[in-house]
């Protein structure tokens, strides 16, 4: 028989507690596969959370405590799965909310994947045959499905993941063992986010299987407009190579280069009274050099793998960026003519156009001349497909 351990964070969930054991006693009462212990991350909860789970433990051999203070649902999930359990008899773990939103009944379906070869499994809400309760108000609704697209588009995961911030999973031990869960900086629930992109980066298998996810039965939601701020920055930093927040940060730059190049230009003209030809070319040089150094520590930061590469290089990339950057120019300036005294449309439409032309071919030769970054899997961790402990 299979040990498995189910970990559930709480906070403030004294009434959902009894229910929720009696509910995952009944999943495992027939199972002869598998075995559960139950380890409760409890965050100091002062409507006696704590209380009532001791009064379980007294009865129920199987079900763990963990206390500590209220740091958030990230770090509960860190605790809990970096406890003194270690994970050492473990075949797989689940993790689960506490509020019964998750059905115990759906935990050997889950752990049924992994046996399958599956080491991440996801109860999906989004994938065909998952459900969300028809309790579930269409806010937050809205919220799970703009959590998913944002994270979707932020991380760039290389596999067709629906339900990217499901809390009810199936980790195969031996493979959460290989992840740092301690060095993921996740206070709310985006650690969901995370810990799926560890597991996605070492291309373990990860699968989904339809679930109903049901409405809470007592007490409220503990998202907040921190877990929001914290959910957004998060995604955006957790995969460097990813393709759209390296197009933003490469646009933030872009805009930021063309606040320089009026700097320059207005202080040469107007304080030093040069030519405004030759304060133009300046200027413009300028604003290449600034973009260049931003994009080189901040966008591109991540292509320099050992963190320093000699000035040659520097140097090398600083002149290539030069020549796709006059590119650019000439692009910007061509697509404006074309749309402006040919086609005789409005000026500021022509402009923008010309911008975007010129944004384009600069970020295409960056990744591809300058940086050299080719838009596919990026992985370097070292790849594990074996199903087998």
């Amino acid at each position: 028989m299979k040990q498995i351990l189910i970990v559930i964070p709480t906070y403030n969930e004294a009434a959902n507690v009894k229910p929720l054991v009696k509910a995952i006693e009944a999943a495992f009462r027939d199972q002869i596969d598998y075995k559960a212990d139950i380890l409760f991350v409890d965050d100091n909860s002062p409507d006696g959370t704590a209380k009532v789970i001791q009064s379980l433990q007294r009865k129920h051999q199987n079900i763990h405590l963990l206390t500590g203070p209220k740091q958030g649902l990230g770090k509960a999930y860190i605790r809990g799965l970096t406890c003194d359990l270690k994970l050492n008899s473990y075949f797989a773990i689940v993790t689960m909310d506490a509020d019964l939103s998750h059905d115990p009944k759906d935990i050997p379906r889950l752990l049924s994947e992994i046996d399958k070869g599956a080491d991440y499994v996801i109860g999906s809400r989004y994938v065909t045959g998952g459900h969300t309760d028809v309790g579930y108000s269409w806010l937050r609704r809205l919220q799970s499905r703009t959590a998913n697209i944002v994270a979707r588009s932020f991380i760039d995961l290389k596999i067709d993941v629906k339900d990217l911030t499901g809390g009810f999973k199936a980790m195969r031990a031996s493979k959460l063992k290989t992840v740092p869960i301690e060095h993921i900086n996740a206070s709310g629930y985006v650690f969901q986010v995370s810990l799926l992109y560890e597991f996605a980066k070492r291309k373990y298998a990860i699968q989904e299987i339809p679930i109903t996810f049901h409405s809470r039965q007592h007490g409220k939601s503990k998202l907040g407009l921190k877990d929001s701020v914290e959910f957004l920055r998060l995604t955006f930093r957790l995969n460097p190579h990813a393709r759209l927040p390296r197009m933003i940060r490469f646009a933030c730059v872009g805009a930021s280069g063309t606040l320089v190049n009026l700097v320059i230009l207005t202080s040469l003209v107007k304080l030093a009274h040069l030519n405004v030809d030759v304060s133009y070319l300046i200027a413009l040089e300028g604003s290449i050099m600034s973009n260049f150094v931003l994009n080189h520590w901040f966008t591109f930061s991540f292509v320099r793998h050992t963190g320093t590469e000699s000035l040659m290089t520097t140097l090398n990339k600083l002149s290539r960026y030069n020549l796709v950057s006059i590119g650019g120019i000439a692009i910007s300036l061509t697509v404006f003519a074309l749309i402006y005294h040919v086609a005789g449309l409005n000026y500021i439409l022509a402009d923008l156009i010309g911008i975007i032309a010129a944004m384009s071919w600069n970020y295409w030769l960056s990744n591809r001349l300058v940086w050299k970054i080719v838009d596919n899997d990026p992985t370097t961790e070292p790849s594990s497909n074996d199903a087998t402990d």
